[in-house]
């Protein structure tokens, strides 16, 4: 019983945020992932049909992030497409 429970405890610490940033649109988007606190933790190009998993860990990271997070879809030249906000974490963003 406690080796399960130390095998549960250690494998949250180790895991890691993520979310699945899936684009649905026919598009080809720029997608930017911000924190709670308005700071760009990721930028990513996400083809149409396509989806692209960004992660933060835990482990080792003095920075690390905690949710809620906000998602903004923009297109290559720049016009806004749209938003998802409050993201969760570990779940499916779509375009």
């Amino acid at each position: 019983m406690y080796k399960l429970l130390l095998l549960l405890f250690l494998t949250s610490i180790l895991s890691a945020v993520a979310i699945d940033v899936y684009n649905d649109s026919p598009y080809t988007l720029q997608a930017k992932i911000y924190s709670v606190k308005n700071v760009e933790l990721s930028s990513m190009t996400v083809i149409s049909g396509h989806s692209i998993k960004w992660s933060d860990s835990y482990y080792d990271a003095r920075d690390y992030s905690e949710g809620p997070f906000r998602v903004i879809f923009t297109c290559p030249n720049g016009d806004f497409y749209g938003k998802s906000s409050p993201v969760g974490q570990n779940s499916t963003v779509h375009a």
